[in-house]
């Protein structure tokens, strides 16, 4: 899991990186799993994708859990 910052600017998103010469409107954290996994929040189950952390949500709030691959067709 690791979390990275996104920079939101007049039409448009930066994601990871601040952007040279844009003016910023609002930095966020979001919280990404790794490759092959996907966030699961440990109070409802819910899976997701990646997380916008705000109003006091921390990523100790989530889990990684491995993304199931669909079975083969043989």
């Amino acid at each position: 899991m690791e979390i990275r910052i996104t920079y939101i600017c007049n039409g448009a998103i930066y994601c990871g990186f601040k952007p040279d010469g844009v003016e910023v409107l609002e930095e966020r954290e979001v919280l990404y799993p790794a490759e092959g996994y996907e966030l699961e929040r440990i109070s409802d189950k819910e899976r997701l994708l990646s997380v916008w952390l705000k109003d006091g949500d921390v990523k100790e709030n989530y889990i990684e859990v491995k993304i199931d691959e669909p079975d083969s067709i043989d």
